[in-house]
């Protein structure tokens, strides 16, 4: 209220004062602002006063907050798994990395570093996995985070981002920063006492001379002492001369408590810290023996237990994790037992069935056992294996037709078209040219409604054209391709989708709520009866019934005669296990090779340490020196070859494939205007458009009087009225097309107009407060017209002076001014050519201008320049001297409306209210000056 106060009655506060003048108190309030009583408190220095908080760096210095931040983070080595509804273990990728090119644990050490310190952490998302929940987040300290409630907005490092993009641990706790400041400054401050006796020590004893002695000068008492340390070493018996008096020095009481002190402080921080005294070395029993299984279960249970909730429930979150997940921490590392009570637990887990040995050797850390061979009789059966996770699967639409040639046996159709949207896995999904990756064509395979147990057939042409992904099928011979090839003839299956591969290989771009994709992993193709986009259609289908002249159809049947292979066969099909679990984990993108058949000539020299077909440097010598032909043909033929252009290049040439770039961050915005009459006498917002009323003082008379004596006085008159207020709206509307809307732009052409129509809003609110002032009618201050230099200068400093004798005093502490007087008394100098108003160096003047002219400072009052109040001109022109207390503004922050009931059109829209009054009119003067023509 102090500061309000100041500025109503016209002080301006400290912060303001130093605003203006460039100098002034660091802050506004301290101590001496507030007195302690308002907290129950007889001083700031009070015993039972609360601590201020302790920096970390102070903090960490303590040997025993330091071993307890250790304790406490040891549950970040742990590792961290979800799992599903059915307890069954997922592979999570953030859990098992949360940050790029940094270990997990150290990730989780930090975080639980900010929980203990500070009582809170954050994680900012950088990067999301292809189904949106994150993929790699980055630590970010608590003091680069700032969070507005009010507004809903995150910044983190100065840097607004989306609050969804924020993940933040809250810790069950009190920040130890403080909650233990009391006791981690006493113990820091008893390490410091016990420094300074280790530096400075008490003598054990001292020599004084008996009463009579002689005096010894300083070379006697240096002999003396050596003496006595040379004696000390040879014997423990002492003899003292008589001359000399030994004294013994005791420890003080404060001395021997200080050891008892250091450790009370040690547990004082235990307390704080939650964590069992004894683990900082403090004995607070008598026992002598403690189980280690034991003592690690209470650990965990009563020290990290609500930090792992905290955790655990965190992550657990529908914006981490997936609908159905948890996320828990494995402690079975960390609460391991000795070897013989581990097996005695795995057998009693095997009887009951709460263990299988797969899982016994998993909690162990061994591999599983090779499953053992038996022979056994082999049978005409499929094996099945995992299919490849497929990551999304979108379904194509195009103007292209789906075709079936039935006698070639092929299929061809648009796969997927480019600069289309369809979703899949609740995303939106868009594609463009040259976004699709595959190492080879024929690895790209055909199957039915997605179904990896159904491949019909392979690729054997993917065309990458400006309309779409334009794929050609080669379908396999048997009963499932004929059915296929039916199927698709008859317009039954006629539709393709696409399969994309591993999820964390897929990269795409956020634009308008669709998942622009920038590179992704082609998985396979697959025929569909009804696909997404309706216009997704096989353009031809080949088949033929001969095949006899093309490759030899293997039956699946056993030859007569033929004993089974059980073993040999076991062996392929665990080789073929292994090869499918490994295309499971997704395919690793190399540059397509052929294999063909050639002649390879090594190169004539090697400067790799092996040999070549000859040595560089023996052709060299033998050229120059010998005169050998053939080493210098040879020599010069490698230059020419090594050194020659082999093609020139220039920028004409590649004309198309450098197109201008767009550079959105240089974009040239339109120029604010300020607006120093609207932030002068804004009051606030409103609710809405709903009248108001505030009381005034109306008029008062012959409430005070002489008084005669015995008469009674005659009755005084006072009436009070109000006055009402009627607040106004301020709309406007920007129609955009709806192909304008739809290409968005860079930067966004919505987002540039809201820009705009912000910042005319607040001009109107300007222009608003001005007209407020223009349609008053004051009482007027003329200036002589065409006043120069001192003479305007003089003249407004009398005029000033005179309000000084109005009711209530000079309280004008505001004057917005019209653009002929501000440059006329910014220009203002004296006879001798002197600045009135300088801003370096004021001298005998009664103002000053701030830097750039910003505004200026005339016998205290301050002058702003303002746009609103017109142009330059030599007709009569207000200012104003107004005293900000008695003149109002009120509006309501602009809000943004968009209307999309319109096919053709966008409508974008701003709505507010504005409300303002003149609740005394003596506090305004009008100050007319017409400038010299």
């Amino acid at each position: 209220m102090g500061a309000v106060w100041d500025w109503v009655i016209g002080r301006p506060s400290p912060v303001i004062e130093a605003a203006i003048t460039g100098h002034g108190p660091a802050f506004a309030v301290d101590p001496a602002a507030i007195p302690a009583q308002i907290f129950g408190l007889e001083s700031y220095a009070d015993p039972i006063a609360p601590a201020p908080r302790i920096s970390r760096r102070e903090a960490i210095q303590c040997p025993a907050v330091k071993r307890a931040r250790d304790l406490i983070t040891t549950l970040g080595t742990l590792p961290l798994s979800a799992f599903d509804t059915q307890r069954v273990e997922h592979v999570n990728d953030l859990l098992a990395q949360p940050e790029r090119n940094r270990p997990r644990s150290k990730t989780m050490i930090d975080t639980l570093d900010d929980l203990l310190f500070e009582g809170v952490a954050y994680w900012l998302v950088v990067e999301r996995a292809f189904d949106g929940y994150p993929r790699f987040i980055q630590r970010v300290h608590p003091d680069n985070v700032d969070v507005d409630a009010d507004d809903a907005t995150v910044r983190v490092n100065d840097r607004l981002v989306p609050a969804t993009d924020v993940i933040q641990f809250e810790s069950p706790n009190d920040a130890l920063l403080v909650a233990g400041a009391r006791a981690i400054r006493t113990c820091l401050r008893l390490d410091a006492t016990a420094s300074m006796y280790a530096d400075e020590p008490m003598p054990t004893g001292y020599f004084s001379s008996t009463e009579g002695a002689d005096p010894a000068d300083d070379d006697d008492v240096v002999n003396l002492l050596n003496a006595w340390k040379a004696a000390r070493k040879a014997r423990a018996t002492a003899y003292v001369p008589a001359a000399l008096t030994y004294n013994v020095t005791q420890f003080t009481p404060e001395q021997l408590e200080l050891a008892n002190a250091r450790q009370h402080a040690v547990l004082e921080i235990a307390r704080a810290a939650g964590v069992d005294p004894e683990e900082l070395g403090v004995s607070t029993t008598s026992r002598t023996y403690a189980n280690q299984f034991d003592r690690r279960k209470a650990f965990v249970d009563f020290t990290l237990g609500a930090y792992r909730q905290v955790i655990e429930d965190r992550l657990s979150m529908r914006d981490v994790t997936r609908r159905g997940y948890f996320v828990r921490f494995n402690l079975d590392s960390f609460l391991r037992s000795d070897p013989k009570t581990r097996m005695e637990t795995y057998v009693l887990g095997l009887q009951v069935g709460a263990y299988d040995r797969a899982e016994i050797r998993d909690l162990e850390d061994k591999p599983a056992l090779p499953a053992p061979l038996h022979e056994a009789p082999v049978t005409a059966s499929a094996e099945t294996f995992n299919e490849p996770e497929i990551a999304v699967r979108m379904d194509a639409t195009s103007s292209a037709q789906f075709s079936v040639d039935v006698e070639a046996r092929t299929i061809r159709g648009l796969a997927v078209p480019y600069g289309r949207s369809a979703t899949s896995g609740g995303r939106k999904w868009q594609f463009a040219k040259g976004v699709l990756q595959f190492a080879d064509v024929s690895r790209v395979k055909l199957l039915a409604n997605h179904d990896w147990k159904q491949a019909i057939g392979k690729a054997i042409a993917l065309d990458d054209t400006e309309e779409g992904l334009v794929a050609t099928f080669k379908v396999a011979r048997g009963a499932a391709g004929d059915n296929a090839l039916a199927l698709a003839e008859d317009g039954v299956w006629d539709g393709l989708s696409i399969g994309l591969g591993d999820p964390s290989l897929i990269r795409f771009t956020e634009r308008n709520g669709i998942a622009v994709a920038t590179s992704a992993p082609l998985a396979e193709i697959s025929l569909t009866p009804c696909p997404a986009f309706a216009d997704a259609r096989v353009t031809s289908v080949a088949a033929t019934s001969d095949f006899t002249k093309q490759e030899q159809e293997m039956p699946d049947s056993h030859t007569s005669g033929t004993g089974p292979q059980p073993v040999a066969l076991a062996a392929v099909t665990d080789a073929i296990k292994s090869g499918f679990a490994a295309l499971a984990e997704g395919p690793t993108l190399v540059a397509p090779q052929v294999l063909r058949s050639h002649v390879y000539e090594g190169p004539m020299y090697r400067f790799d340490g092996a040999p070549g077909k000859h040595d560089f440097s023996t052709d060299v010598i033998a050229s120059l020196k010998d005169g050998d032909r053939e080493a210098g043909a040879r020599v010069q033929s490698f230059i020419e070859e090594a050194f020659a252009p082999k093609f020139e290049v220039d920028t004409g040439n590649v004309t198309s494939l450098n197109p201008q770039r767009q550079r959105p961050d240089m974009y040239v915005d339109k120029l604010d205007y300020s607006t120093p009459v609207y932030d002068a006498l804004h009051k606030g917002t409103l609710a809405d458009i709903t009248p108001f009323v505030f009381p005034k003082f109306g008029s008062s008379s012959g409430l005070v009087g002489p008084h005669t004596e015995g008469v009674e006085p005659t009755p005084g008159a006072f009436t009070a009225t109000s006055q009402t207020v009627n607040p106004s709206a301020v709309s406007g509307k920007v129609e955009i097309t709806r192909e304008v809307w739809d290409q968005g732009g860079n930067p966004q052409v919505s987002g540039l107009i809201w820009r705009e129509m912000v910042r005319a809003y607040y001009e109107s609110l300007e222009a608003s407060a001005v007209a407020l002032l223009d349609a008053a009618s004051p009482t007027q201050v003329a200036l002589t017209a065409g006043a120069q230099d001192d003479a305007l200068v003089n003249e407004f400093e009398a005029e000033i002076a005179a309000l000084q004798f109005i009711r209530g005093g000079n309280r004008f502490t505001f004057m917005p001014t019209h653009i002929d007087l501000y440059t006329a008394l910014a220009g203002a100098v004296d006879a001798g050519g002197r600045k009135l108003l300088p801003i370096i160096g004021p001298q005998n003047a009664n103002g000053t201008s701030a830097p750039h002219f910003a505004s200026l400072n005339i016998a205290g009052v301050r002058a702003s320049p303002s746009w609103a109040l017109g142009v330059s001109g030599v007709v009569s022109e207000s200012s104003y001297l107004v005293n900000p207390a008695d003149v109002h503004v009120w509006n309501t922050a602009p809000s943004r409306l968009q209307f999309e009931y319109r096919v053709a059109y966008v409508d974008l829209a701003i709505w507010g209210y504005v409300a303002s009054a003149i609740s005394r009119l003596d506090g305004v003067r009008a100050i007319t000056y017409t400038a010299a023509a």
